[in-house]
């Protein structure tokens, strides 16, 4: 199921609801349920908030492996957020680190890649 929400873009819809996830897989409610219980999340809500903190963690690498600039207070709505509050605490309850620490710390490992 992972592959499919990520695949087709879908968890970039900030209004997306199990009920449309179920539509959009033709599926009943049990496959998605057993889906995030194997991924150990606790509930769709916390399924979806991984996906989009890990679509926003690509971004951010992406970004400086290319050398371009992060904006990082537009980085919540690209990556499914409704909104920049919920984005930030979200983020660091999952990395331990805000988007910014994040993106420095992807750098710094990229810097000492190249050395």
């Amino acid at each position: 199921m992972y592959k499919i929400i990520d695949n087709q873009k879908l968890c970039l819809n900030p209004d997306l609801n199990l009920q449309e996830v179920i539509k959009f897989l033709g599926t009943n409610k049990k496959y998605p349920y057993q889906a995030i219980n194997s991924s150990n999340d606790d509930n769709f809500s916390s399924f979806i908030n991984r996906n989009w903190v890990n679509h926003a963690k690509q971004i951010i690498q992406k970004g400086i492996q290319q050398h371009k600039g992060i904006n990082i207070p537009e980085l919540f709505s690209v990556s499914g957020f409704n909104n920049p509050t919920s984005f930030f605490r979200i983020f660091k309850s999952m990395t331990g680190l805000t988007p910014k620490e994040y993106a420095a710390e992807v750098a710094w490992s990229i810097e000492l890649r190249n050395q």
